[in-house]
């Protein structure tokens, strides 16, 4: 799953990611030899983001099942916000579907309301609460990789 953290200039990199641990006060860190990459926009080098969408997705992923053969194709993009104790502070809303066809139309209904489900049963989220800036808003994109 591509994971896409809006508002907070968050991006999801093809690196690899190692937690330390799940607890909001613990910083997580990317695997050694990752080379950073600075982004202007959130003062987050790249190991860093990688290491909080990789904690977003990794708390999200035991929430959401898998959907049928009806869904594949179908991805959907949810964004909604976080309290500094990650608890959800604005609700999920759905933001847009893609590969939604006549044949699929009711498990795209289905797979928006699991991907909401998802969030509000990973609530509340254990993130470092010093990038508290980075991670209070979220947006993510659902589909059957993930």
């Amino acid at each position: 799953m591509r994971a896409i953290l809006l508002a907070s200039a968050l991006a999801a990199l093809s690196l690899p990611v190692a937690a330390q641990d799940r607890r909001p006060d613990r910083e997580l860190r990317a695997v050694p030899g990752a080379a950073p990459q600075e982004d202007a926009a959130a003062g987050l080098d790249a190991q860093t983001r990688l290491a909080l969408a990789e904690a977003v997705l990794r708390q999200l992923r035991v929430h959401y099942p898998p959907r049928g053969e009806r869904a594949r194709g179908i991805a959907t993009v949810v964004t909604w916000g976080l309290n500094p104790d990650g608890t959800i502070s604005r609700t999920p809303q759905v933001v847009s579907q893609d590969g939604v066809t006549a044949a699929n139309r009711r498990e795209a209904a289905a797979q928006a309301a699991a991907a909401i489900r998802a969030i509000e049963a990973a609530a509340p989220f254990a993130l470092p609460r010093q990038y508290y800036a980075a991670w209070s808003r979220l947006t993510i994109r659902f589909d059957e990789r993930m």
